[in-house]
């Protein structure tokens, strides 16, 4: 899209685990860098996508990316209990 979001990143918005498979399957950057300078585990976090972030988290994402504004997933994700214990 015009922020260079992917169809990762909008799979990781919205929560579509079998997509993001389906796309990382076929080829899909999995760090690819978005609005924010996001990368797709970053937007799983901000959206609480805990499906999506859990495949991405088994299929070797980033864990410690940072966007442009400092914030990483595991920081991101202490706000929430649940998702703790993905991460």
């Amino acid at each position: 899209d015009n922020e260079k979001n992917t169809p990762l990143h909008e799979a990781a918005n919205n929560d579509h685990a079998g997509i993001a498979t389906l796309l990382l399957d076929n080829g899909a950057e999995i760090d690819a860098r978005g609005a924010a300078s996001c990368t797709p585990l970053l937007n799983t976090a901000w959206k609480r996508s805990l499906a999506v972030m859990e495949v991405l988290y088994q299929r070797g994402a980033d864990r410690v990316a940072i966007d442009r504004n400092d914030y990483h997933p595991i920081l991101l994700a202490a706000v929430d209990s649940n998702m703790m214990d993905i991460v």
